[in-house]
């Protein structure tokens, strides 16, 4: 099926077949919340059985106009959507009980709040009110799974805007390069709901992204002239046992280096390059650049077979559906600040 385009209800189960694109689970397995998130009530409430299967989230008693199941703030689910290629979300939902009878569709919600999370006024929001309907109690668990276009440079059909800003292809824009809050609103935004209480529950959150690692960010030009680059081959996963290989060329030779890795992005001034990982850092054993004998020149490189590194359980932190930020830090004698840095490439751990 093909998905480009507006926003559209999809085949439960098709988005393990799109293309090469890989789709990331949410679960609640084991009590995990990866993507922090919670009903409009605050709750995190995870039940170990009952869920689509197993664990899942539930809200037992939601006294609301509106239910929002919601996440904010950093996770996979958040951030810029056009660099990470998002193709669809989803997610499943049941409801076990009302205190009054209802009947609403479900809108999705992508929203940033221009660095003030706590100040709504300066919010941006683009939202498609969706064709199909808030499971009623009794139906058990339902699948809502979505498909969002994120390279159209404009507001694409069937999306609308409100909040601060008023230009239709300027709210998609700001958004979906910085999506900070994705909620899964029960109603029409526009429309007034009576108040009512809610038994309801949510599993299986999902967003679908490319599974090829991205470049981000900008390199430092060495004392050299060249521009070293990361470089990675193979497909990054908490399982496999093929190589996944981080590395980077055009560092200078023969010369000692760290490849250092966060969970958050970065672009801030750092020994006159740029730092593109957001501390704290976590850094691999010390390297080197390899290359021709002396004199100096570019001809470093170096490989890092990362799915070792995540497999070996040397960081408890690398686990499937994690988002990682790598950027590489080298020595450069001649350079002010002695150091090179690479730019930096993001990639998401698979099963």
């Amino acid at each position: 099926m093909k998905i480009l385009g507006i926003l559209v209800p999809l085949v439960a189960g098709a988005l393990s077949t799109i293309g090469a694109a890989q789709t990331i689970h949410d679960t609640f397995d084991g009590g995990t919340n990866m993507g922090g998130w919670t009903f409009n009530s605050g709750s995190t409430r995870i039940e170990s059985t009952g869920g689509n299967p197993g664990y899942w989230l539930h809200e037992p008693w939601l006294g609301n106009y509106v239910p929002q199941p919601r996440t904010d703030g950093s996770s996979i689910f958040t951030g810029d959507y056009r660099a990470l290629r998002v193709s669809a979300i989803g997610v499943d939902l049941i409801t076990h009980s009302t205190a009054i009878a209802f009947q609403r569709e479900l809108t999705l919600i992508l929203r940033n709040d221009n660095g003030t999370p706590h100040y709504t006024p300066d919010d941006c929001e683009v939202y498609f009110l969706g064709t199909d309907s808030v499971p009623q109690p009794g139906t058990g668990w339902k699948t809502f799974d979505y498909a969002i276009d994120v390279q159209s440079s404009v507001l694409p059909p069937g999306w609308y805007h409100q909040g601060a800003c008023s230009d239709p292809d300027v709210a998609w824009n700001t958004v979906i390069q910085n999506v900070t809050r994705v909620t899964f609103y029960y109603g029409d935004p526009t429309v007034f709901h009576v108040w009512n209480t809610w038994d309801i529950g949510l599993d299986n959150a999902r967003i679908t992204l490319s599974p090829d690692p991205l470049s981000y960010c900008r390199p430092k030009v060495n004392s050299l002239g060249c521009t070293p680059r990361m470089t990675s081959s193979g497909i990054p996963s908490a399982t496999s046992p093929s190589p996944f290989d981080l590395g980077a060329i055009d560092l200078i030779n023969n010369k000692n280096l760290l490849l250092f890795y966060g969970f958050t992005p970065a672009m801030k001034p750092f020994q006159g390059g740029t730092l593109c990982v957001l501390p704290p850092l976590r850094r691999t054993a010390v390297l080197s650049s390899g290359g021709n004998p002396p004199p100096n020149d570019c001809s470093g490189t170096f490989a890092f077979d990362f799915n070792a590194w995540i497999q070996g359980g040397f960081d408890p932190a690398l686990i499937a559906g994690v988002l990682v930020f790598a950027q590489t830090w080298s020595r450069d004698p001649a350079s002010p600040s002695t150091t090179s840095l690479t730019d930096a490439v993001m990639f998401a751990i698979q099963p």
